[in-house]
């Protein structure tokens, strides 16, 4: 993984960037070392933006928890591919991203998604989710999916499988 030019053998992605500077990272691993990005980003409130390219589809990611969370100045993610289908966990992803107004997650691929539980918890400015191709028939965990999304006024539900699910959504 190279970060700020330099280069870490075996990635760690919990806790990488502490830097509070405003400075583009570029990031470069070898996909078969990457299965984690739990907590990356999180707490770092001067994230703005984070576009996740076409190569993120091909990473083998199992873990994404809470790796927005706290962002509290993040606006905008956008991912220009289809994410990986190996990811498990998305919990806390974008919990208490204050700034955040919309979402389009129509690229988010969750097929093996056993967990979603507070994905979106205390995203208060929240307003529209986009999530054509949300599948959730795997997951066992989805609550606190919306908490204290005050300014979410509807959400399409009928795609949603709640069969698995043994909590509830909000």
């Amino acid at each position: 993984m190279i970060i700020d030019n330099q280069k870490i053998e075996k990635p760690s992605c919990i806790h990488v960037f502490q830097d509070e500077g405003e400075h583009i990272i570029e990031i470069s691993f070898n996909k078969e070392e990457l299965i984690s990005m739990k907590m990356m980003f999180h707490g770092i409130n001067n994230l703005i933006s984070v576009t996740f390219t076409s190569k993120f589809s091909e990473l083998n990611i199992i873990n994404m928890k809470g790796i927005f969370s706290n962002c509290q100045n993040l606006k905008n993610v956008e991912f220009q591919a289809p994410m990986p289908s190996t990811i498990k966990d998305f919990s806390f992803m974008f919990d208490g991203c204050k700034s955040i107004t919309e979402l389009n997650l129509n690229n988010f691929n969750t097929k093996n998604a056993i967990d979603l539980s507070y994905m979106f918890s205390k995203c208060s400015s929240l307003k529209s989710i986009q999530f054509n191709s949300f599948n959730n028939n795997n997951v066992i965990d989805m609550s606190g999916l919306f908490y204290e999304c005050t300014a979410l006024t509807s959400i399409d539900f009928s795609k949603f499988n709640t069969k698995k699910d043994r909590k509830s959504v909000v």
